[in-house]
């Protein structure tokens, strides 16, 4: 994992004994327990929890979660409050409006953004001295956006 220690939130870990069991086993086996805390809860509660807890901050944010209007704004405004001075940010699903407007908040605060052309369509904002993977979109789709 190059050095990445992820601190991964997870709604259905508080749901699902079941499923927390398999993750903690998937991780034990593929030996990242170590890299990975897994936290139960809600975004952006549960990073404003967090960062209280021990005053941090991170630099990676993947933002993949309630699509719903409002949602994906909510949880860019948190993460860039609790983000390091070099950081990068990458939604999930980005042909949703709302998650959209997550990106949209990044730009209007000065953060480059750029938009990589995948199956979910992913964005990508970063500040600082982060640099985002380049990425070649498949040339046999035709990428148009709503």
């Amino acid at each position: 994992m190059a050095g990445v220690i992820l601190d991964v939130i997870e709604p259905m870990l508080n749901h699902d004994p079941r499923l927390l069991l398999q993750i903690v086993e998937s991780l034990r086996l593929s030996q990242l327990s170590k890299k990975i805390t897994l936290h139960a809860g809600f975004s952006p509660e549960k990073v404003i929890e967090l960062s209280n807890k021990s005053n941090k901050k991170w630099n990676f944010f993947f933002i993949d979660g309630n699509h719903n209007q409002g949602y994906p704004l909510r949880d860019a405004i948190v993460c860039e409050s609790h983000s390091c001075d070099d950081c990068l940010v990458l939604f999930h699903d980005l042909l949703y409006p709302s998650v959209a407007e997550g990106l949209r908040h990044f730009k209007t605060k000065g953060w480059n953004t750029t938009i990589y052309y995948t199956q979910q369509i992913m964005g990508v904002a970063w500040r600082g001295n982060v640099k985002p993977v380049e990425h070649t979109p498949d040339a046999n789709v035709d990428w148009k956006l709503p």
